[in-house]
């Protein structure tokens, strides 16, 4: 049943955001297949232009995770490293990372390398590899060019083995409401 419920808002979620056709096919179904646990990927990144559903298809696979009593998490990047580093202040900074390298899935949304300092992306590179290395459900979304996020982030995003890279070429649907 929770599998049925999560594929339901899957559906719902999206209907609100995006339309599914050509150009966001292939970003729908890889979100889909790591939600409802059909996938061969545990790594999955989700680039492309503004406004084309990453950010719906990065809530969608948190809700059906968490409809099936997975322990998912969502952060908007910025908002994930501002949060590290209050932790940083009332000394709870190692015990939140702890938490975000072990939790069973981790949606990290709107990646952008300018909002980290070096500490940042440490942190950041740090969550990633022990996602990696334990291969632990991971996915990235961003609207930048692949080549700019760092390579020792992407490569583990184009590791066939376990990872899978999506291009959203979708539109912005902001612009298609005019």
């Amino acid at each position: 049943m929770d599998a049925v419920l999560a594929l339901y808002f899957f559906g719902v979620i999206i209907g609100h955001g995006i339309s599914i056709g050509n150009r966001t096919q292939a970003a729908y179904d890889a979100a889909k297949a790591l939600a409802l646990g059909q996938s061969d990927f545990c790594f999955l990144l989700i680039y492309g232009g503004t406004g084309n559903g990453k950010s719906h298809l990065a809530n969608a696979v948190t809700i059906a995770l968490n409809l099936q009593g997975r322990d998912c998490r969502l952060y908007d990047v910025a908002d994930l490293l501002s949060h590290l580093r209050e932790c940083v202040g009332d000394n709870t900074i190692e015990a939140e990372v702890k938490l975000l390298k072990e939790m069973y899935a981790l949606v990290l949304d709107d990646f952008k390398p300018e909002y980290a300092t070096a500490w940042g992306a440490d942190r950041i590179e740090e969550i990633i590899n022990f996602r990696y290395r334990a291969s632990l459900i991971t996915m990235l979304t961003t609207n930048i060019d692949v080549t700019q996020i760092p390579d020792r982030i992407v490569s583990r995003f184009n590791d066939p083995e376990m990872s899978k890279a999506v291009f959203n070429q979708g539109v912005d649907y902001r612009m298609r409401r005019k």
